[in-house]
């Protein structure tokens, strides 16, 4: 039992009893100010705002508590126009991204372009630069798509193509002498044999001795050959001593081969009618032609000035140029 004469507290005021006033306390002197009575602390022990309780100490309901984020309405809204934004942007975006450069496509073609044909060949003529420039235009309604083509129709392109002529080694004769109509001498002994001719011929001395030279005289005047000789003239063989890569006259493997070149063994041909070509000793086939009559074609063909049929193992046609050997 207390001073007061009742049992005890549990710690839980019982709400038959009603609450005590306070006693005033006076303090001793010198024990410092006197504190105002406070009101005691409501059941349940909440202290309403202010630190003051009501009298009857019963404390009003305080808010209730914030809820999550994500059940606040205006929260919502704000999350759910911004997501929307974000969208549309990044379509807009994205139709903007696809259609940019369409309309700066430049396309160049050399070749010949009709009208209507899509030009795909990236190709740059450098001699001659044009551009044709395919301009589409693209209207965009809510429900239709309009696309404009128009094509530039070019020339065609020609590239021209120089090429340079290989250079050909000059044959021994580089200018044609002016020829004079050589005199030919039949001796008049019997039978007289195309060497005979040949030494008794004033214009053909410098043949004679690039003859003998080569050692063909035997050759020519050897009775049991049939021959047809294409000879020289001295101016000829002058010629060709001094044109630009002259060949050396003096060296008998020269000479010998290069008169090779205008000598037939085995048929005396008069005359070149119906002839193309005739075997030679050195090289192949100088060609021949019969109006006018001429032979060989290297460096040009040598025209038969005059021929004379009449030795016993052959004939002879003088003619106004040295020929080189066939290949």
């Amino acid at each position: 039992m207390s001073d007061t004469g009742q049992p005890p507290s549990s710690g839980t005021p019982d709400p038959s009893v009603p609450p005590t006033e306070p006693m005033p306390v006076t303090p001793p002197p010198g024990s410092g100010p006197v504190l105002p009575p406070t009101e005691p602390v409501p059941p349940g022990g909440a202290v309403p705002p202010g630190g003051t309780i009501p009298p009857g100490g019963t404390v009003p309901p305080g808010p209730p508590p914030e809820g999550p984020w994500y059940e606040n309405r205006t929260a919502m809204a704000v999350v759910v126009v911004t997501a929307l934004a974000l969208l549309f942007f990044l379509i807009a975006f994205f139709i903007w991204w696809g259609s940019d450069g369409d309309d700066d496509e430049v396309v160049i073609d050399p070749g010949p372009i009709t009208s209507g044909t899509v030009l795909s060949s990236s190709t740059v003529d450098t001699s001659t630069t044009s551009t044709t420039a395919e301009s589409t235009t693209s209207t965009t309604t809510s429900t239709t798509t309009t696309t404009t083509t128009t094509t530039t129709t070019l020339p065609p392109t020609t590239t021209t193509t120089t090429t340079e002529a290989p250079t050909t080694t000059a044959a021994p004769t580089t200018v044609a002498p002016t020829t004079t109509i050589p005199e030919i001498v039949v001796p008049p002994q019997s039978e007289p044999n195309v060497w005979d001719i040949i030494v008794n011929s004033p214009d053909l001395g410098r043949a004679r001795e690039l003859f003998e030279l080569a050692g063909l005289d035997a050759v020519l005047s050897d009775p049991d050959l049939v021959v047809t000789v294409f000879v020289p003239t001295d101016q000829a063989i002058e010629a060709a001593a001094g044109g630009q890569g002259a060949p050396d006259l003096s060296d008998p493997d020269v000479v010998r081969s290069i008169l090779e070149a205008h000598l037939h063994l085995g048929d005396a041909f008069a005359s070149l009618d119906g002839l193309t070509e005739i075997t030679v000793e050195n090289g192949g086939p100088q060609p021949v032609t019969a109006d006018p009559p001429t032979f060989g074609d290297i460096p040009r063909p040598a025209s038969v000035v005059v021929s004379e049929p009449s030795g016993a193992n052959g004939v002879i046609h003088v003619i106004d140029q040295v020929v080189a050997p066939q290949p």
